[in-house]
């Protein structure tokens, strides 16, 4: 009697505590993306370059692109698979979520020559992060991009897949996808990254759970 009265109280305590990882596979739960958090990316590859005809500054890349990459996704979310990506027949776009958390972001060692170079996130710093965004009211699942690389040399982007339960802004499960450049001029070059990367979400997300 008394084992089974501690089962009912985990799992009584379980379901107070909202979503579990679980839950990110349900597809009657519902997935509101919450934007690319570029807040501690690096860019890496030699300076020069960066770029149609000019070299761009790290506040050119804060203060512009970063909010162009975001917006750009919120206008034109039918370039961008989201809901084929996480197994939905709908995904809501909410990218004011990581505005802050840009607006805040490091431009001291934004580029780095090469790879060995560049600084890494773990999940101990994603936990840290998620609690910046503005998350919003309504919803069951937040995902977010937090780009932890951006590289030149490879051709390629280095992304954490996050998903957040948005009433009690618990980090469900994380996940690093690395996707392909691809697309005429900046920014719609490292937007392809992103692209890529809901392509290989869209293969491999069910052997996430």
């Amino acid at each position: 009697m008394f084992k089974f009265n501690l089962l009912l109280l985990a799992l009584l305590t379980s379901s107070l505590c909202g979503f579990a990882q679980s839950d990110v596979f349900n597809s009657d739960k519902s997935i509101t993306f919450l934007g690319i958090d570029y807040s501690h990316v690096q860019f890496v590859g030699p300076v020069s370059g960066w770029g149609e005809e000019t070299t761009k500054s790290p506040k050119e890349i804060k203060d512009t692109y970063y909010i162009l990459w975001n917006n750009t996704i919120e206008r034109e979310p039918q370039n961008f698979k989201f809901a084929e990506a996480v197994n939905r027949s709908k995904v809501e776009i909410h990218t004011k979520s990581v505005q802050k958390a840009n607006e805040g972001g490091k431009t001291d060692h934004l580029f780095v020559d090469n790879e060995s170079e560049a600084e890494t996130i773990s999940e101990k710093d994603i936990a840290g992060m998620i609690k910046k965004y503005d998350l919003p009211k309504s919803g069951d699942i937040g995902m977010v991009l937090i780009c932890e690389q951006i590289n030149k040399n490879s051709k390629s982007a280095t992304y954490w897949v996050n998903f957040i339960d948005l009433n009690s802004g618990k980090l469900l499960l994380s996940k690093k996808v690395i996707g392909d450049g691809g697309g005429f001029g900046f920014k719609n070059y490292w937007l392809g990254s992103v692209k890529s990367v809901l392509k290989q979400m869209k293969k491999e997300f069910k052997s996430w759970k």
